[in-house]
């Protein structure tokens, strides 16, 4: 019969730093604060690429909202000084191309910039 040893080192800081990264990936560590930014950052360039027509109620109705780990732009129900909903018309606004169409136009021209933000800003409060 043969008997082998094995003997582990550094499995306590393996586990330490795994614990590190686990934390960082939480809502409250460094990928909460990337989605944080990342939503800012596309709320921001929404916004200013949103066609303000008569009333501008399109762009005043614009929310962002962060969610754990996810942001979200959207149009909040609301009227206009035409009794209008601008809800109704995001939709044909978009449809309408070119300039606005402006989630695509996010997702053609910033989407990379704002994953890039959010890789820096996770590397920049990992722990």
């Amino acid at each position: 019969m043969v008997t082998k040893t094995i003997t582990l080192q550094g499995l306590q800081e393996a586990q330490a730093a795994m614990l590190k990264v686990i934390a960082a990936l939480k809502p409250t560590g460094a990928a909460g604060k990337a989605t944080q930014e990342m939503t800012i950052r596309a709320f921001r360039w929404v916004i200013i690429q949103t066609h303000v027509g008569e009333t501008g109620a399109l762009r005043a109705s614009r929310r962002m909202e962060v969610q754990e780990l996810k942001g979200i732009i959207f149009t909040v129900s609301s009227l206009n000084k035409f009794g209008q909903n601008p809800r109704g018309y995001d939709v044909p606004e978009q449809a309408r191309g070119g300039s606005h169409q402006t989630y695509v136009n996010f997702i053609a021209t910033q989407a990379l910039a704002v994953g890039r933000l959010g890789i820096i800003t996770m590397i920049k409060n990992l722990p």
